[in-house]
């Protein structure tokens, strides 16, 4: 639940739904705070981009599809 105050920190700062929600997924809980480092950031889009790269791939692959259902 997001109270006023919260809201109006997340608007100050430039902070998202979306930040909030990812943060709650992956980052640590610490207390009464979650937190998500610059370095879980990057190990995160690190893999992004493998996982995205992958798929493309697998697109490309002609007469198969991502879940090897044939086109």
């Amino acid at each position: 639940m997001k109270t006023k105050h919260m809201h109006d920190q997340m608007n100050r700062r430039g902070i998202t739904q979306d930040m909030v929600d990812l943060a709650v997924l992956v980052g640590n809980d610490q207390g009464d705070r979650i937190v998500l480092s610059r370095k879980q950031v990057q190990y995160l889009l690190e893999n992004v981009r493998r996982i995205k790269l992958a798929l493309w791939k697998l697109c490309r692959v002609k007469g198969r599809t991502p879940g090897g259902q044939g086109a």
